[in-house]
């Protein structure tokens, strides 16, 4: 990631010169930054070019503000505190528009050497634009969040995002106003904090005030040690899900789709859906989730019916209801547009199923062969143009492997599957 850094008086010049509201003044003195009643704004920072205000001073009273603030609202609109081995409360004073005061509290309870980025910026109801990039373009985006239509239901629509340059510890005072308070009209539900570490979401730390809808609420939290994008949550409807794998796999006869949650919370079941354009999608299993759990757990589904190309996104919904859409990903194989076979399930207990494409009307075999060659069970069919499905009984058959060979026309498939007990 690119930066740009602007020396501190061309900068803080530049920013009253070019400030829509400047009621009194912002003053740079002895490397500290003075607001009497200024509104500094920032503006300008991009992904590959993020803006700094550079505060060159590592006492607590580097920014000294009687009123005003700086209006950002930008993830790459960045304050740089050069805080360097100090500790202490560090009050980032952001501010919405000319209106509401929005500090960001950082007290710094370690002495490590660092410098501290941060910034902060509002969102519409479906918690966007979502935060991207961080820590220095080295972590990805979060791509996972809950609610109905994304994060209408649980969190609160603000962002913030923090950058230090070394290992710290620190408690942390979030601002946000009332109105982005979309989580509840209750002013008494509790609020925590999450963070997205580049992967997933890590468990919520728990917050010490409540929630407004009016006015200016405020949350604190203790002991952060993990940085980058944040988000304020309800505490009843935590970002539940983390999907730390998602992929396919080409298959004879299919596509397998397999994902891992590394933790769960309140997961009742997934929803895979499949497209051929990316737009229009249609449900293809449901599947049932773990519910709660720390640990990875993993899921798959063959599905038998895809295209040579196709697309595939993953819903979790929640006991409650609330639904939430993972990322969408991309499957192309090579499946024969005039024969093929897919055989399931595997293992089988009374029945064997049979999915049979055929190009045109063809006669069909079917042996059942055990492990030493016997064929056990040997049946014959028509199948018509398009897809066909048949079945065998293998009640009778004993536990164990057997082979079925599948002679489609001028084409013999074989497939191996286990017998059970039911």
């Amino acid at each position: 990631m690119k930066t740009k850094v602007i020396s501190r008086t061309f900068r803080l010049n530049a920013l009253i010169i070019a400030a829509a509201f400047v009621f009194n003044v912002a003053i740079a003195q002895n490397n500290a930054l003075v607001l009497n009643g200024a509104y500094v704004t920032m503006n300008g920072g991009t992904s590959s070019m993020s803006l700094f205000l550079v505060v060159n001073q590592s006492n607590t009273a580097g920014i000294f503000r009687n009123s005003g603030h700086i209006i950002s609202e930008n993830q790459y609109n960045y304050i740089r505190w050069v805080a360097g081995t100090g500790t202490g409360n560090y009050v980032y004073p952001f501010g919405y528009s000319t209106t509401d005061y929005l500090p960001v509290t950082l007290n710094k309870t370690t002495a490590g050497s660092s410098t501290i980025d941060a910034s902060t910026w509002g969102t519409d109801n479906k918690n966007l634009p979502h935060a991207g990039v961080s820590d220095g373009g080295t972590l990805a985006a979060p791509y996972k969040m809950k609610g109905v239509g994304d994060s209408i239901s649980s969190v609160i629509d603000r962002w913030w995002d923090f950058y230090p340059s070394g290992p710290i510890t620190a408690n942390i005072t979030f601002s946000y106003r009332g109105a982005e308070n979309a989580t509840t009209t209750n002013t008494s539900d509790n609020l925590d904090m999450q963070h997205w570490n580049g992967t997933k979401w890590d468990t919520p730390f728990p917050g010490s005030t409540t929630g407004v809808t009016s006015g200016v609420g405020t949350i604190s939290v203790t002991g952060v040690t993990s940085f980058s994008p944040m988000v304020v949550i309800h505490r009843s409807g935590p970002l539940p899900v983390t999907i730390s794998k998602f992929n396919t796999m080409c298959m004879d006869g299919g596509v397998k789709v397999a994902w891992t949650t590394s933790s769960e919370n309140n997961s009742d079941y997934f929803t895979l859906e499949r497209s051929e354009d990316g737009t229009t999608f249609e449900s293809v299993a449901t599947v049932r989730a773990a519910g709660k759990s720390t640990t990875p757990k993993d899921y798959e589904f063959i599905d038998t019916h895809s295209g040579n190309a196709n697309y595939y996104r993953l819903s979790e919904t929640d006991f409650n209801g609330t639904s939430s859409y993972n990322r969408t990903i991309f499957s192309e194989c090579e499946f024969s547009e005039e024969l093929s076979v897919h055989v399931y399930p595997n293992p089988a207990a009374d029945i064997l199923n049979y999915e049979i494409f055929a190009f045109d009307k063809e006669n069909v075999s079917i042996e059942i062969y055990d492990e030493t060659g016997r064929i056990m069970i040997k049946e014959h069919y028509t199948v018509d143009q398009g897809v066909s499905f048949t079945t065998t009984d293998i009640g009778r058959l004993r536990d164990g492997f057997y082979y079925a060979k599948i002679n489609l026309g001028r084409k013999s498939f074989l497939k191996k599957f286990i017998k059970i007990g039911r």
